[in-house]
């Protein structure tokens, strides 16, 4: 799930900061080095109390190394143990999206910016100087895949009608002049319906402090358009930037907007905040301006300022998503696997007996974070990689007596493990068949070993369960 990190000249100024440093730094324990390099000592030594001086000095520098991060690497690969879901659910505010982004070889990961005029990209010299085309620039160099970047399209029916392709894809919804009440009416919750983002950037309220507008107000305008975006795309989430304050609203006005966005977030667990206007007060962009970050007209973001904007809200989205051990913790889909063995594939032992191909023992099986039903099958993922017990009695009077299906595994990347043409799921519960309704053995393609497949049986109405009474 950790990004693949770019190299080159140009890598540092389109990489996003990670506001948390990366605890996975290496060092180089080397205090236990000299006790073996002073060859001295060792001369004339038994192997066997040679052996017991080593354990006696890693027993006692083991306080002293204890604090000591480990030395960097590539992790391990985690699989899902069967039957044992994640103990404690651990969740972070933009979970959707860090589970997205480790998916993003496979299918899109979606991002969709709404606000006013800084959204659009008023005041930026082109739109590649906005800050949505900075931002978007930055997390396709951190998290990149195979092929050229996509372009940030605008949210119409037409730049949505095609980009199915795997990797970071980006829209932008601003519109210039736009408050809380007008920012995402229906023709933007319809652009959500068809891109079906994982996250959604919300950049507004510097119009809404301009008019006027009681804090109270845009608070509850702001809930409001979460909870028709989330009616719509389910448990997305969301990201509230509180940009730079104008010169002419006060700063306690300005402090109670942001206010009202940390609360937002308090309230609701798929809700960050991105408090950028902290770091543009810091530089006095509404006052002198040394660094130049907002135009002549008090309004509108440089160049500049669309830069220091796309840095802090590139800040917020890594820290909202969590660390990278918070990351390898994650289960977003709630469906008992964590979303880095989904992704890298979760080992189901279990012996197949497909229609078609030889018989299987283990299968390593991809499955979607963001789905907790990966193959539609009506069984989560977790229950199909952990098992159930169908405990079906099968009558096999060639074989001299009865056997009964227990414990069994299921791949989650497949609707029909054994490919009989009944549904996992279906074999389970015993809903196959008007005429008998038995459980059937959803990793074997003859569950009574008479010769015809499950599926074929259902279909003419003899029994699956029992050879040789009309099977």
């Amino acid at each position: 799930m950790e990004p693949r990190q770019t190299s080159g000249a140009g890598a540092e100024s389109t990489r996003v900061r990670n506001v948390t440093s990366n605890p996975r730094t290496s060092s180089k324990p080397g205090a236990i080095r000299p006790l073996l390099a002073h060859s001295g000592v060792m001369r004339g030594w038994s192997v066997e109390r040679a052996s017991l001086t080593w354990l006696v000095a890693c027993l006692l520098l083991a306080p002293m190394l204890a604090g000591q991060p480990a030395t960097a690497g590539p992790a391990a690969p985690i699989t899902a143990t069967p039957g044992a879901p994640v103990a404690t659910p651990l969740t972070t505010p933009l979970a959707p999206l860090s589970a997205a982004l480790a998916w993003r070889d496979r299918a899109p990961a979606r991002i969709v910016f709404l606000g006013s005029s800084t959204t659009f990209g008023s005041g930026a010299s082109q739109p590649a100087h906005s800050y949505v085309h900075r931002l978007v620039a930055m997390l396709q160099a951190r998290y990149p895949t195979a092929g050229q970047p996509a372009p940030v399209l605008r949210l119409s029916a037409g730049a949505v009608a095609r980009s199915s392709r795997p990797g970071l894809q980006a829209f932008n919804a601003g519109i210039p002049g736009a408050t809380s009440a007008t920012y995402a009416g229906d023709l933007v919750l319809y652009g959500l319906a068809r891109t079906r983002p994982s996250c959604v950037v919300h950049t507004i309220g510097t119009n809404d402090a301009a008019l006027g507008t009681p804090v109270e107000t845009f608070r509850a305008n702001v809930q409001g358009t979460i909870d028709r975006i989330d009616a719509v795309l389910g448990p997305v989430c969301h990201l509230l930037v509180h940009s730079f304050r104008r010169a002419k609203v006060p700063d306690s006005t300005w402090a109670g907007y942001g206010a009202a966005l940390a609360a937002i977030a308090a309230d609701r667990p798929r809700v960050h905040v991105a408090d950028a206007s902290a770091a543009f007060a810091s530089r006095d962009a509404g006052g002198a301006d040394p660094l130049d970050l907002v135009g002549s007209d008090q309004v509108h973001l440089t160049d500049n300022g669309h830069l220091l904007l796309a840095q802090l809200v590139g800040d917020a989205l890594e820290a909202g998503m969590g660390t990278w051990q918070q990351r390898r913790l994650l289960d977003t889909d709630e469906d008992g696997l964590r979303d880095v063995s989904e992704v890298r594939g979760s080992v189901v032992r279990q012996r197949v007996r497909p229609c078609t191909g030889g018989a299987k023992r283990l299968l390593r099986v991809s499955t979607n974070p963001l789905s907790a039903d990966t193959d539609r099958d009506g069984m989560t993922d977790g229950t199909e990689v952990g098992g159930v017990m169908i405990g079906q009695r099968i009558l096999l009077p060639h074989a001299g007596g009865v056997v009964r299906i227990g414990w069994t595994r299921t791949n989650p990347g497949t609707p029909d493990t054994d490919r009989d043409g009944l549904s996992d799921n279906d074999e389970r519960r015993g809903t196959t068949g008007a005429v008998w309704g038995r459980r059937t053995d959803p990793t074997r393609c003859d569950t009574d070993r008479g010769g015809s497949s499950d599926g074929r049986e259902v279909r003419r109405g003899t029994d699956p369960t029992a050879s040789g009474l009309g099977g």
